[in-house]
């Protein structure tokens, strides 16, 4: 299974379009293995690899919360910190779980302080 993961990763780093990468995606991996890829790119220090298969899969399902929180992630890691307020605070109001809510709060948090909206933070 490694191999194999290690493979779709370099594929989809070397992709330019996320478009790509859900075309590619859909006839080889199921959803879940697509967001587990996602997960082990962050764990791997690839964010941008992450963003691609959170952008992925977000085509397939624009209200995906673990796709969002993914995405929000990979934001963070690159720096865009504005996008990733939005992609947490949408995951926020997408979640049905308490924990899901609050990683997706926190996140925003993180990300609106890195703005320095100190405010907007701390009400998160």
């Amino acid at each position: 299974m490694f191999s194999r993961l290690t493979f779709f990763a370099a594929i989809l780093l070397s992709m330019s379009s996320p478009v790509l990468a859900q075309d590619f995606a859909g006839d080889a991996l199921s959803p879940q293995q697509f967001y587990n890829l996602g997960q082990a790119l962050m764990r791997d220090g690839e964010p941008q690899g992450a963003a691609n298969v959170a952008d992925a899969l977000l085509q397939r399902k624009s209200d995906d919360p673990a796709a969002l929180i993914l995405r929000a992630e990979a934001a963070i890691a690159l720096g865009d910190f504005s996008g990733a307020a939005r992609f947490a605070r949408t995951a926020y109001y997408t979640q049905t779980s308490g924990v899901q809510k609050f990683a997706a709060a926190r996140l925003v948090a993180l990300a609106q302080s890195q703005l320095a909206q100190d405010s907007r933070a701390q009400l998160w």
